[in-house]
């Protein structure tokens, strides 16, 4: 315990450093990270868990103001909770398929970086599109929080910030294609392989995403 604590503390300095390399060049960063050893698992872990931090500490200003707060609460925590796992999950599922030889253990490790920067790209361009819509129609967002039924169609504010949504998934697309490539090396396949992987990987963690949700959901009764 003494020992993961001390790894925390001398991680938590360089995340932003790693932050930063992750952004801009994936492929790199994760072929050197996703090792098969403990202390690159628990670096990992540490990443995933001071991002997931952020995101919390974000999230909580943003959901205390909005109406049911409960559901919100409970979809924000099945994204974080449920979309790592099921994308590990897909992940091996399509990489085994296809022959790949890495280890369960490097794709875990890649995988929890990938979540992790995930996560922050959408709370990121969901927060900005949030604050553009609070600024530009003030009214019209005070009432959305307070419940009111809101045509938002033709609401400047509203547009904006769907713009950035998409934006934000185009983005995130164009960095997992060159974060694929981590996969790619760390599976020794070719690029045929790889492409089928990545075909196959998007229908199965579509399915686990919609299973899980599901099952999340009917769990709380909502």
């Amino acid at each position: 315990m003494n020992e993961y604590l001390k790894l925390v503390m001398t991680q938590f300095p360089k995340y932003f450093v790693d932050l930063r390399e992750l952004a801009v060049g994936p492929k790199k960063f994760l072929t050197d990270r996703c090792v098969p050893s403990e202390e690159s698992l628990n670096r990992a872990f540490i990443f995933f868990g001071i991002s997931l931090l952020i995101v919390a500490i974000i999230q909580i200003a943003s959901l205390a103001k909005r109406s049911h707060l409960f559901l919100n609460s409970v979809i924000f925590i099945a994204s974080v909770g449920i979309i790592p796992l099921t994308t590990i999950l897909a992940l091996w599922l399509a990489w085994k398929i296809v022959g790949g030889k890495a280890k369960f253990r490097e794709l875990f490790t890649c995988s929890t970086y990938v979540s992790a920067f995930v996560v922050l790209i959408a709370l990121t361009f969901d927060v900005a599109g949030e604050v553009i819509f609070q600024v530009v129609n003030p009214d019209d967002y005070k009432l959305i929080l307070e419940g009111e039924d809101v045509d938002r169609w033709f609401l400047a504010g509203q547009n904006v910030s769907n713009g950035l949504s998409i934006y934000g998934v185009s983005l995130g697309f164009i960095w997992f294609i060159d974060a694929w490539g981590a996969y790619r090396a760390l599976n020794g396949v070719s690029s045929m392989r790889s492409v089928i992987a990545f075909l196959l990987y998007s229908l199965l963690n579509l399915l686990l995403v919609v299973l899980a949700i599901f099952y999340f959901f009917l769990s709380f009764g909502i």
